[in-house]
């Protein structure tokens, strides 16, 4: 393995002569500029992608070849075009004990533009910063629609006008037109509806699910844009008891550290928590339906926003990590160096509830679930979710490694968490305490009609969940669609590359 260390300083410190170019992805959210490689430049790339994901895999033994000499890795990348290829090849090789009985890592990923730095390092976007869904609107012809379920704050699609509830009828003048076909694959011209995640749309056609009403938009504003995750916070107080219930709606889980100091980040989510605590809630709901996760610290600090006081000290999660890394002792507790040694919990603030409702969908990953099984052990967590289904089923993560002079970043799977209970093998979501409620696209986050803020504040209310999910909201969808609950092919409007849990300092 030395001879193996040694590989990998030769592979990451080859320099690079490249121009830039606009390169087109399925999927990605803006077309940024990346390197063009030479064709041994990506040869290079592809044996550092092998060596790196063997070293840093979670699945790595006996699941992946060992490279143990030099031409062990050209021996196994020249069968691939590319270190994409590559990667996949390896994540194949992985236990398939994730959902649907397929390999567990669909994960790991190279990221050749710097995405991941900077919207979960710093909250810098280049995109419309739409969340959409796809949906299911008549059961006869399969004809699928892409609603907006989410805008940013400060985005170009907030700015412009788009919001939650608007179906997208056209984008640049040009029709939306998908099917769905048997085996829930979205068909028709999805590279149109791809665009909606690139800042390079002048114009959306939309129609407002509530009204009928249609107009066209014309984008407004920079694509690059610095998020603010905190999408809505507020104090809601119930009729029934008189109690008064914290509502935050938390959108990403952006970095709260830069240079070793709290940031701004750090600072509204930690101001939101003390007008919670200043007005003496009685009951918390996070919304983390549409958060793919991000940076630990992050998950860290909310979790300490929340959990009970008298915990100071107490395990809010551990690491666990392939056997090469962990003789190494990147997980040891006694060396204060470990990068990834065992998390405790710093409660600074002063909110002591006993009770957390956490509002989820399959979109809800990585961090989000970080925060949600670290809280298990401490208080009563309830989970109100969707379509029978829980969260997306991430509880591992990956953190950068710089290859090919930073032309290119590896996201290899490679930690585990577990919370104090030992409880961190939920690959197939976290189930709902509450499996189904509705995500009433007719309502905004954060109104009391809205029907998954509804069954909430109906159990705090009442000491009980409604047996069936049924409100206004949705009778008014049900009259334009015979299925809009139904969700079609989550995965084709899921970003990849920021959805996740990152280990960033």
């Amino acid at each position: 393995m030395k001879r193996l260390l040694h590989i990998i300083v030769a592979l990451t410190m080859v320099g690079l002569t490249f121009q830039s170019c606009k390169k087109e992805t399925l999927n990605n959210q803006n077309e940024e500029d990346s390197p063009v490689l030479s064709d041994e430049q990506e040869k290079l790339l592809m044996d550092s992608t092998y060596l790196l994901t063997y070293q840093f895999s979670l699945w790595n033994k006996p699941n992946m070849p060992e490279p143990t000499k030099a031409s062990d890795l050209r021996a196994y990348t020249k069968n691939f075009k590319s270190a994409e290829e590559v990667l996949a090849s390896l994540m194949a090789l992985t236990p398939k004990i994730g959902p649907n009985t397929q390999p567990v890592d669909r994960f790991s990923f190279i990221d050749r533009t710097n995405r991941v730095g900077e919207q979960i390092g710093q909250g810098i976007h280049r995109d419309l910063g739409l969340s959409l869904q796809a949906l299911i609107f008549n059961e006869a012809s399969r004809e699928v629609g892409v609603v907006i379920r989410l805008t940013q704050k400060n985005s170009p699609a907030a700015n412009s006008g788009l919001k939650r509830g608007m179906r997208v009828i056209s984008v640049d003048g040009e029709l939306l037109k998908l099917t769905v076909s048997a085996d829930n694959r979205i068909e028709g011209n999805v590279d149109v509806a791809n665009k909606l995640y690139s800042g390079n749309v002048s114009k959306v056609g939309v129609r407002d699910l509530a009204t009928g009403s249609e107009s066209d938009i014309t984008i407004q504003g920079n694509s690059t844009y610095t998020l603010n995750p905190i999408l809505e916070n507020k104090v809601i107080t119930l009729d029934a008891g008189n109690k008064k219930v914290g509502y935050l709606a938390y959108t990403s889980f952006v970095s709260v550290i830069s240079n070793q100091q709290p940031n701004r980040f750090h600072q509204d989510l930690t101001a939101a928590f003390n007008t919670f605590s200043g007005a003496g809630i009685d009951e918390l709901v996070v919304d983390l339906r549409y958060n793919g996760g991000g940076e630990t610290n992050a998950a860290q600090l909310l979790t300490n926003l929340i959990i009970p006081t008298g915990n100071n000290g107490k395990i809010m999660y551990s690491y666990m990590m392939n056997e090469l890394l962990t003789k190494s002792g990147f997980t040891d507790a006694n060396r204060s160096d470990a990068p990834f040694k065992p998390v405790y919990v710093n409660k600074s603030n002063s909110l002591n509830l006993k009770r957390v409702y956490f509002l989820v969908t399959s979109s809800s990953a990585s961090a989000s679930e970080l925060v949600i099984n670290a809280l298990k052990p401490y208080m009563d967590v309830q989970i109100i979710s969707i379509g029978n289904r829980g969260t997306y089923g991430k509880p591992v993560g990956s953190f950068g490694r710089a290859v090919m002079s930073n032309s290119a970043r590896l996201y290899i799977t490679s930690f585990k968490m577990a919370n104090a209970a030992g409880e961190g093998d939920y690959f197939n979501g976290l189930i709902g305490t509450k499996n189904n409620s509705r995500d009433t696209y007719t309502e905004a986050l954060g109104s009391e009609k809205e029907q998954m803020l509804s069954d909430a504040l109906y159990h705090i209310a009442n000491g009980s969940y409604r047996a069936t999910t049924s409100s206004n909201a949705q009778a008014k969808l049900n009259k334009s669609t015979s299925s809009l609950n139904t969700p079609i092919a989550v995965d084709l409007f899921v970003d990849k590359q920021v959805q996740g849990l990152y280990k960033l300092n």
